[in-house]
C-alpha cells in the first residue's frame, strides 16, 4: 500500500496581513478552492506578496485623502462656524432659512 502524497494547493492571491508575536502572516485565497487561511509569509510567493502590498498602498493613500474630508452634521456646522468666525462683522454670510427671512419681511411690513 502506497501513501498518495496531496500537492499543496496553489495560492492565489493574499487578502489580509498581519504581524503576531514578531512574525508576519497572510490570510491567502487559494486557487479553486473555497475560504481562506493563514500562513507564514515563508509559504506565501514574493511576487503574491508584492503585489498585495503595491494595492494595499494605493488603498491607504486614497484612504488619507478621504479621511482628511470632514464629515456629517457635526463637522459641517463646525466648517461653517469656522468661516463665519473667520470673517469680519460686515463680510459676515448671508443668513438663510425661514427665520432669515422671517426678519427681512418683518422690516418691509412696517413700511
Amino acid at each position: 500500500e502506497e501513501e498518495e502524497e496531496e500537492e499543496a494547493p496553489t495560492i492565489e492571491k493574499v487578502i489580509e496581513a498581519q504581524t503576531k508575536r514578531g512574525k508576519k502572516g497572510y490570510l491567502v485565497k487559494y486557487q479553486g478552492k473555497r475560504g481562506s487561511s493563514w500562513e507564514p509569509a515563508g509559504n506565501v510567493p514574493e511576487e503574491l506578496i508584492a503585489a498585495f502590498e503595491a494595492e494595499n498602498e494605493e488603498n491607504e493613500s486614497a484612504n488619507a485623502k478621504q479621511a482628511a474630508k470632514p464629515r456629517g452634521r457635526a463637522a459641517a456646522a463646525k466648517a461653517k462656524k469656522q468661516v463665519e468666525e473667520e470673517a469680519s462683522e460686515d463680510e459676515k454670510p448671508v443668513r438663510r432659512g425661514r427665520k432669515a427671512k422671517a426678519e427681512e419681511t418683518d422690516g418691509l411690513l412696517e413700511a
